[in-house]
């Protein structure tokens, strides 16, 4: 990841807002998952810019953000978790 200033990572948020907002205006159903892109973009910005100020701007819930920031990167479509037991 590359660092950005203050104001570039402001101008990114508005851009991602709007893609967002597109995103939402389009979807099928209310409760369709929010794409992995743009999931990866916001939890991008909230290292550099405050987390509620992100998930505002987003209109995101400031804890899911928080929970993406603090999870592992999503595995691929068709990976397969381990099914080692461990005993």
């Amino acid at each position: 990841m590359h660092l950005m200033s203050s104001a570039h990572a402001e101008q990114q948020l508005a851009q991602l807002a709007n893609q967002f907002e597109h995103w939402r205006q389009s979807r099928t159903t209310r409760f369709e998952h929010i794409p992995a892109p743009l999931w990866e973009q916001a939890i991008e910005l909230s290292q550099v810019l405050p987390l509620a100020q992100v998930a505002k701007r987003l209109r995101l819930r400031g804890s899911d953000l928080k929970k993406r920031c603090g999870a592992p990167p999503a595995q691929g479509v068709g990976a397969t978790p381990s099914t080692a037991l461990g005993f």
